[in-house]
């Protein structure tokens, strides 16, 4: 009767113990569910350049652009865990490209130049960037805050290269090549705050500082009858330091607490 009675007991305790369990697992499943979401926005805002400084030597030789220009950007971010989560950032901005000083004084590169612009003059505005890495999630039943930390890839410019040949009054031949390489890697570190106004959706203001982590370089070279008798060279990591700022709106795809 004893051993009947602890096999009921220890039968009982069992099962007990396999509801709480299951209880706690479907908790637990609830829990991350609610916790894993994914936001997607789209915002407006200006890209503030701080740029290279003009008293470098040679430093006229890089291309550049207005200070402040405006952007677009759509921005994913997925929320797997309780305090983080992952972003992917596709920006574009629209500017015009100061074009170095070798291209005012270039007529042949000036003309093609132009001709370019005529034809695909709003293209040749766009300049894409993109960034991607982890975000940390503060969260309130209204407002978020999520700092962010990525790498991405932007440009200060186009990638140039341009070559003529001229013949100068003493009947030499005089070949100038200008290189131009402004696109880098970045790293990228912001702050999205969050207004919800539904479960699913929100108003977001989010500020960021884009670093290059590569330099940017120009270069002329100078020959006549195919001897190199000049070359001139500029290189700095200080081109393409942004500070961007926008507000946007966007939708939540899963549940929020």
């Amino acid at each position: 009767m004893v051993k009947v009675k602890r096999s009921v007991f220890s039968l009982l305790l069992f099962l007990l113990s396999a509801v709480s369990l299951e209880s706690f697992a479907q908790s637990e499943k609830k829990e991350n569910y609610l916790n894993n979401y994914v936001k997607f926005d789209l915002s407006l805002g200006q890209n503030i350049d701080i740029p290279p400084s003009a008293a470098e030597k040679n430093a006229g030789l890089l291309g550049s652009r207005n200070r402040v220009v405006p952007f677009f950007a759509a921005k994913a971010t997925h929320l797997f865990s309780e305090k983080f989560g992952w972003y992917g950032n596709l920006r574009i901005d629209f500017y015009k490209e100061r074009k170095a000083e070798i291209y005012e004084e270039n007529v042949f590169g000036k003309f093609f130049e132009d001709i370019f612009n005529s034809i695909l003059g709003p293209i040749s505005k766009i300049k894409p960037a993109f960034d991607a890495g982890m975000v940390y999630r503060i969260e309130q039943k209204r407002w978020s805050l999520m700092p962010s930390l990525g790498l991405g890839y932007a440009s200060y410019g186009s990638n140039r290269f341009s070559s003529q040949t001229q013949t100068n009054d003493s009947g030499e031949s005089v070949k100038l090549t200008y290189r131009q390489k402004a696109a880098f890697l970045s790293g990228n570190i912001g702050l999205s705050g969050t207004y919800y106004v539904g479960q699913q959706n929100y108003f977001t203001l989010n500020a960021g500082y884009q670093h290059p982590l590569q330099s940017s370089t120009a270069l002329l070279i100078k020959e006549i009858n195919g001897v190199e008798k000049e070359r001139t060279s500029y290189r700095t990591n200080d081109a393409g330091r942004n500070i961007i700022i926008g507000i946007g709106y966007g939708v939540v795809f899963g549940s929020r607490k």
